[in-house]
């Protein structure tokens, strides 16, 4: 069996919260709290969850452009909080990150040879081989070398998240990051950058964490998913086996969501009632608890651990929980689970 690449163990990231005249922490907001996965090398792990969810703080959490309050995260089986400053540096050589807005992303001021020759520098690549290596990433990643001497704004925006791809793959890394890096671009072109991932990840033995709102994208991509509420992961586990038999309520909700191309296959979707908890205080049971359809006692009082329901599928939820009664189970299950 393959050993992970990447591990990510008990990881939580809070941020404080100062008031007053003297800046006392008061309390914190708890945007990443006890997550735990593992991304084996070639396979491509979906984080998906509703906007605030904790999936971006994850993401640059794991890449240390985050101080994390708890936890570990090892890479290769190096513990990265552990590395000094020039050695998470060079290991920095080995992860990159591919960003959402491909606008905000890439240096107005800079052409797109200096923007792909800002990290071979940082990494000490020699002056003579740098034009070689921008002209062979340019070509891979779909570009015309003659583009070098332009600068973004002459771009699209699929055009430019591109060049934010070929500037992450420059340095042959082994982890991607990609954060939800088709969303701010057309459907059309979503399909193009996809597919170029897709075409990458094979070329190169790439690994992505590819974080990501829209299941339909993270469906045609990822290998396994996890489903992230309120800072905590409620599922996980292979994408065929998500989608064929989602369990978490919250994990079918948001497959229920997914756009439907023939009008006369719908069928009646699950429209989550209530707001998002607040992450400074969170509900003390299950944090799902105010939006679940099918709450049970126990909800509001026990907090449900992540635990394996079948071969590599876990779910933290109180219906499949063992110390939950089966009488509980039975007779949510006989109401249909609506409260």
């Amino acid at each position: 069996m393959r050993e992970p690449l990447l591990e990510v163990k008990d990881l939580k990231i809070y941020f404080p919260i100062k008031k007053g005249i003297r800046q006392k922490v008061a309390s914190y907001v708890k945007a990443v709290d006890n997550v735990s996965f593992s991304i084996k090398e070639g396979e491509t792990l979906g984080l998906v969850g509703e906007s605030g969810c904790g999936k971006s703080t994850t993401g640059r959490g794991i890449a240390q452009l985050i101080k994390s309050t708890e936890g570990e995260v090892l890479f290769q089986g190096d513990c990265l909080q552990e590395l000094s400053a020039k050695e998470m540096r060079s290991m920095r050589k080995e992860m990159q990150l591919v960003f959402q807005d491909p606008y905000a992303s890439l240096n107005p001021r800079l052409t797109v040879e200096q923007i792909l020759a800002e990290p071979l520098k940082a990494h000490g690549i020699e002056r003579s081989k740098r034009r070689k290596l921008m002209e062979d990433i340019m070509e891979v990643c779909g570009l015309n070398k003659t583009y070098l001497h332009r600068y973004a704004h002459e771009f699209s925006g699929g055009q430019r998240q591109r060049i934010g791809i070929a500037r992450a793959l420059i340095l042959k890394p082994k982890l991607i990051i990609a954060d939800e890096p088709v969303a701010a671009l057309d459907v059309s072109i979503q399909a193009q950058i996809l597919n170029l991932l897709k075409d990458l990840q094979e070329e190169f033995r790439l690994t992505y964490l590819f974080i990501s709102h829209d299941l339909s994208v993270v469906q045609h991509l990822c290998n396994r998913v996890a489903v992230m509420y309120l800072g905590r992961i409620v599922e996980i586990g292979e994408a065929d086996k998500i989608f064929e038999n989602r369990l978490h309520p919250y994990t079918e909700s948001l497959i229920d969501a997914i756009p439907i191309s023939n009008p006369r296959n719908r069928k009646e979707r699950i429209i989550l009632q209530g707001d998002v908890p607040s992450p400074v205080d969170p509900p003390k049971g299950c944090a799902f608890v105010g939006r679940c359809p099918k709450v049970m006692p126990c909800c509001h009082t026990d907090r449900p651990e992540l635990l394996e329901h079948s071969d590599g599928h876990h779910v933290a939820c109180h219906l499949y929980s063992a110390k939950t009664e089966k009488m509980e189970v039975s007779s949510c299950s006989e109401s249909g689970g609506r409260v």
